[in-house]
Parts: structure tokens; sequence; C-alpha cells
């Protein structure tokens, strides 16, 4: 289409005018889809119109209306952009991120994000020392550009504000923003969006860029023969894109604003043609040029407060604590203890307001007449099942017998509903193993707990065959730590596709620590510094010893290529904690609030306390003792 300059260029857009006013008097006929992140979407929302509520629209009042819109497009210095409320915004952080321990501070690290100051420069890509950006993908013969822009939004979000990287397909966030498909996403509990917001004026959108993180935005392309292609254009040697506006074909394209560049004077933009073009997939576009400024013409819109899917953060929590879905922020945090009655507590601390722990609910395991009592304190989940959570506890049994007890919780009941029969056969109360259904790593564990990781080392997100290797740490009889690992290996029901089966041989890493007791460790795998959607985070362990916490941390940036082995032990001992009373760990989660740890840990008279590390300059504080019973307000 031939572009004579800013009016013609808009007058192509009248008939997404015309269908943006046919939709207002159909939205009693057509569900509105749930999250209309882009104009463009307007067209595929209306063309589901149907017929007959198209007819009961007046033809001339819609014109009149569309003549005046017209005339706004026409005239935009006489319609100033809408400003947005702040203070109503959720930011991302308010301070920088908690760093990893033993890391050196960043430079462009601020004690706290001005408000009103902003930097001459904002890039996502290298932000605190790191990338936070999702990979830019070729999108190859496939023109949706609005929806590889919103995908690449929703996963850059979820890193910036919960840590962990969220890798979607592209048609499974079509999926999902087409109202009509939604219900066919390929599970329940994927990551949704909460808040969205249009941004008009340039320094409200510099202002989300450094308080929120990236928008979606847009502008147009030209396609000249030659070094002008915009798809060969690059901004390291060429400078940031611009173009005349004058007699030249141009398509729309739908894409992600990553930064800022007040020096060069131009927005950071993935250009969705794959990190073969360009400066590694992004260009610098001039502030004014193509229309990119323009925000009715390209109206920007961010995303904040997503609802995260969970089920990722399973390798960075592990134990009795989790962060869950619940509370404004969807981040409260959660936490099963065992009660003084031998009962399962159910515990929640708010990521709003004073943020105090309080009991919300309990599981009834026994009655004193019937029932055994819950023995330690159990594994708390949530699964890809809906995002159901579940608990699995020990039963303590008649002379040291011990089994497992597992129960999920029912949201429409409101109670935790038992799963299964308690599982037959002794669980040793040593290594925690059922002699009937599962096998050791070695026959001289003296203790293991909560330290289970099905990492993503060696896992392919593009292949669904492939699974991430399996770690595990536990406490020998010598009084050392070692860390067993397998292989993820290929899954078994992709044998016949010419796949090999999964290898379940367990092999002895390496071991580390001197004088450990009797006591279960707990470890994760954090996700600090995890740069792209296939980086490797490190381990962080926590166990007890003589009435402190031990914290123990290896780096895994090549543990694909260099397995753990005796020969080359890894872990170091990177802090020590507690106040001389500390028993044992139960739970260790990396969460959303600024990346912290966050450690539950008893003391020596039984009580349950939680502790936060705040980064390697202060190291861990001790935050708040747990409730023992249910009260009242929870019965």
């Amino acid at each position: 289409m031939a572009v004579m300059g800013r009016q013609d260029t808009r007058r192509r857009w009248l008939p997404f005018i015309l269908i943006s006013i046919l939709r207002q008097h159909c939205l009693q006929r057509v569900p509105r889809p749930p999250n209309q992140l882009n104009t463009l979407l307007i067209a595929d929302c209306t063309m589901r119109l149907s017929t007959s509520c198209l007819l009961v629209v007046g033809i001339a009042a819609q014109a009149i209306q569309a003549h005046q819109l017209l005339a706004r497009l026409n005239s935009t210095n006489n319609w100033p952009p809408a400003r947005i409320d702040r203070s109503s915004v959720f930011r991302s952080y308010n301070v920088a991120p908690v760093r990893r321990p033993r890391s050196e501070a960043q430079s462009q690290s601020p004690t706290a994000l001005d408000d009103e100051l902003l930097p001459q420069r904002v890039d996502w890509r290298d932000r605190w020392g790191t990338n936070w950006v999702a990979s830019d993908q070729d999108l190859g013969e496939c023109s949706g550009c609005a929806i590889a822009a919103t995908t690449a939004l929703v996963e850059t979000m979820t890193r910036i504000q919960h840590g962990y990287w969220d890798k979607r397909s592209y048609y499974d966030l079509e999926q999902y923003i087409s109202y009509n498909l939604r219900e066919e996403r390929d599970r329940s509990g994927r990551t949704t969006i909460a808040n969205y917001t249009r941004l008009e004026s340039v320094e409200d959108q510099k202002w989300w860029l450094h308080h929120v993180g990236p928008s979606t935005g847009g502008f147009l392309e030209y396609a000249e023969d030659g070094d002008g292609d915009f798809t060969y254009w690059n901004s390291s040697s060429q400078g940031p894109y611009y173009h005349p506006l004058i007699g030249d074909d141009a398509d729309t394209r739908i894409t992600l604003i990553v930064g800022y560049d007040d020096q060069r004077s131009a927005w950071i933009v993935m250009s969705t043609d794959g990190p073969d073009y360009h400066n590694n997939g992004y260009v610098e576009i001039g502030y004014g040029q193509v229309m990119i400024d323009d925000y009715i013409e390209f109206p920007r819109y961010g995303v904040t407060n997503l609802n995260a899917d969970q089920w990722l953060r399973r390798r960075h929590r592990n134990g009795n604590i989790l962060q869950s879905a619940s509370g404004n922020n969807h981040r409260d945090l959660e936490v099963i203890r065992r009660s003084s009655d031998g009962n399962l507590l159910r515990l929640r601390r708010s990521s709003k307001g004073s943020k105090n722990w309080t009991a919300v609910g309990r599981s009834k395991v026994h009655d004193g007449d019937s029932g055994e009592p819950v023995a330690g304190h159990p594994v708390y989940l949530e699964s890809s099942f809906d995002r159901q959570k579940e608990v699995l506890y020990l039963i303590q049994g008649e002379s040291e017998a011990r089994s497992f007890g597992h129960r999920y919780y029912d949201e429409e009941q409101g109670q935790w509903l038992q799963a299964l029969r308690p599982i037959p056969g002794t669980i040793d109360a040593k290594t925690g193993i059922s002699s009937q259904h599962a096998k050791s790593p070695t026959s001289t564990i003296l203790q293991s707990g909560p330290s289970l990781i099905q990492s993503n080392v060696g896992l392919d997100f593009q292949d669904p065959c492939t699974s991430g290797n399996i770690y595990v740490a536990a406490v020998l009889e010598n009084n050392t730590m070692a860390l067993f690992w397998r292989p993820g290996g290929e899954l078994s029901n992709c044998t016949q596709a010419g796949h090999l089966a999964a290898n379940t041989t367990w092999t002895l890493g390496e071991t580390f620590g001197s004088n450990i007791p009797d006591t279960p460790p707990v470890m994760i795998q954090d996700f600090w510094d995890t740069a792209n959607e296939t980086a490797i985070g490190g381990f962080q362990l926590l166990v007890a010893i003589n009435g402190s916490v031990q914290h123990w941390q290896r780096l895994n940036h090549d543990i694909a290529a260099s397995p753990p082995s005796p020969q080359h032990p890894r872990f170091e001992l990177v802090g020590e904690f507690g106040d001389g009373n500390v028993r044992h760990v139960w739970g260790l989660v990396q969460g959303s609030f600024n990346f912290a740890l966050e450690a539950i840990v008893e003391d020596g008279e039984g009580a349950l306390w939680h502790w936060e590390y705040v980064g390697p300059d202060d190291g861990w504080v001790r935050r708040d003792r747990l409730p023992e019973e249910c009260g009242g307000e929870c019965e």
C-alpha cells in the first residue's frame, strides 16, 4: 500500500475504526476477549460477530462517529495523550534485586529507583548485570507479529517480576487471547495477565520501562530493495532506523520495546526477525521515526502483576514452604507444618500489609481415637493439575513403623481431601525411602530430605521427549554430604520415535562438608544470573550443624559439559547463620520478593522460624516465628 504522508496513512485505519464502533454495539451479544493487548486484535474479535448483531447497527450514526474519530486522527496535536496514574501501577522493583552469595555489586544497581529522575538509558537486555528479555525468535512464514510480541512480553515480564523463565509457544498464547479458543490451552494453571495498561505519552512510556518493564508497540516497516531494507538494518553500524515516510510501501509491525537511549535518541526494539538479523535480533528506532511514537496509530501496552505459572517454580523451592499465586500480588508465601497435636496446619504470609504469618486452615489427620499423627514436617507443592496444592507427609505408626500420607486441597469445597491411602511398607526413618516403592542411590545414606531437584540440565524446551537431569543431596554415614545425580534421559513414551529410554542409573557426583549430623539437607536450583531460557542456575543448600545453619552454593554454568564428580567438587560454603539453637531446616524457596531466599528453620524447642537471605552484604535475617496452632480463625 502506498503511503503518502501522515494523513493518508491514517485513512487506511478507517475500517478498523468502523469495526471498533460496530463492536461496541455488540458487546451484549459477543463476549469480550480476556486481554486485548493490541489494537490489531480488534479485527480478529470483530470478525467473529454474528450477522444479526451487525444488522442492528445504525449505519448513518456510525458514519458520523467514524468521521469524528478520523478528524481526531488527523489532528493529534489537539488531543494530548492521556497520562497514567503512576501511584496505582504495580512496579516490578523499588530497589535492585537481591544478588547471589559471593557476588559483587553491579555499578548500575541503585539502592532505590527514583520515581521522577529517569536514567538516560534503560535496556532490559542488560540491567543489573543480566538479561531479562525473552529470546527473539524468527517468525518465519508466520505473519502474527502481534502474537509474537505479546508472547515475548508475557515471558519477559514473568522473568522480571517472578525471576524464572516462562517459555510459551506462540500458538498457546494465541489460544489464550482468542476468547473462543482459550479453554483449549495445553493445561490450566498457565501464566495469566492481571493488569494491562495503555501507554500514550512518551514520558509514561519511559517511566514504565524504568519501573515496570518492556511494552508492546508498533511502527511502519519499509521494505525497499538493497541495503535500505529494514530486515537488514543494523543500528550498530547504520545508527537508529529512520525513513522519510514519503512515497514508499509500508507494512505494520508490532513488536516488543525493551528500552530507550536518550543519547542516541532512540527506542530499543526487538525485531522478531530472529537473532541472525539486525544487531543480534534488535534494532534502534529513532524517536518520532516511522510513527513509532504515534499513540493513536500504534498505542503501547504494558502488563504488570502477572499471575505466574507456579509449576515453573518447582525447581526453585523445596520442603514445606512455597510461594503460591494467592493474594492481590500473586506472591503469598505458604507453609504446611505439623501442629502440636499431630495434625497438618496451613500458614500464609500475605504479600501486602503487615506480612505477618497467620494460620488459615488445618487438615485433621487423627483425633486421638482414629488415625496416626504426622511425623516431622511435610513436603508442600502446587502441582500442574490446575495449580492444586498437595502435601506429602510421614505417618507415625506403631513401633517406629512409618508410611506416607498424601492430601490435596479442594478449592471448591474449601478443605483438604485424602488423595490416597497410606502407602504400604515401612518407610526407613533415616533415608525416607519405602522398601517397596523406591530405590536409594547408595546404601551409605544417613539422612536425606527435601533436596530432590528435576533441573533444566539436559532439557530441550523445544523437544517434548526430553526431561532435565535429577539431582539429590544427602548426609552420608561418615557425616559428609553427597550430591547424587542421574540423567533425565528420554521419556519412555518417546522410544518409538527414535528416542532412548530414560537412564535411571544414579551416580555419586561429589562429596562436601564434614561433621554433618543426622538432619535433612534442603536444596533448590536458583535462577540468579540465568541470562536466557536455557541458562542453568546454581544449587543453594542449607543444612543444620552445631546449632547453626550452613549455606552451601554450587555454580552450575558448566555442569552439562562437566558433570559433578568426586574429583572436581564445586560446592562452596558461602555463609552460616542462626542463634546457636537450630535443630533442622525444613524448607527453602527463591521467591518473587526481590528474588531473596526464604527458609523455614526449626529451633531446639520445636518452634519454626522464617529466615530471609537479603544479599551478600547482610546475609540472612531472622524474620518471624510461625504459628503453632490454628486458633479460632481457621477451625
